[in-house]
């Protein structure tokens, strides 16, 4: 029989490499100008836009999303014609791995949400056996 492994006194840690995600957002708008943000952030849920951008959501057309897993050079992407109601305070979008959500506020400036749902998180690891 072997002899356990004391890891309660093992200052050493198995600390894996972070993941970094790039998020690109770009919106037409109805006179098709256009406006691209970019955000570079460790998580999968971000809010890439927010109301003090001054994007009116009544203008908005058509958008279009890439994000880059820069670890993994993974790419992900989702886009649409910005269909709306106008009765509603928001507008979601998905695909099987992203999910975008618009809002406006009372000045019909816009928000917008995104969380990735992919799984990309293929690393390997190794645990010692339960015996």
């Amino acid at each position: 029989m072997s002899k356990p492994i004391n890891i309660c006194g093992s200052s050493n840690k198995f600390d894996p490499f972070n993941t970094d995600y790039l998020y690109k957002l770009e919106i037409i708008f109805n006179d098709l100008s256009k406006k691209e943000f970019v955000k570079l952030t460790k998580k999968k849920f971000i809010k890439i836009l927010t109301f003090d951008k001054d994007v009116k959501y009544d203008n908005i057309k058509s958008f279009y999303i890439v994000i880059e897993n820069l670890s993994q050079n993974t790419t992900y992407s989702l886009s649409s014609n910005f269909e709306y109601n106008k009765d509603l305070n928001c507008n979601t979008f998905k695909n099987e791995n992203i999910y975008l959500e618009f809002r406006k506020n009372n000045n019909l400036q816009t928000e917008c949400n995104c969380y990735l749902n992919a799984f990309d998180n293929n690393r390997i690891f190794v645990t010692p056996p339960n015996y």
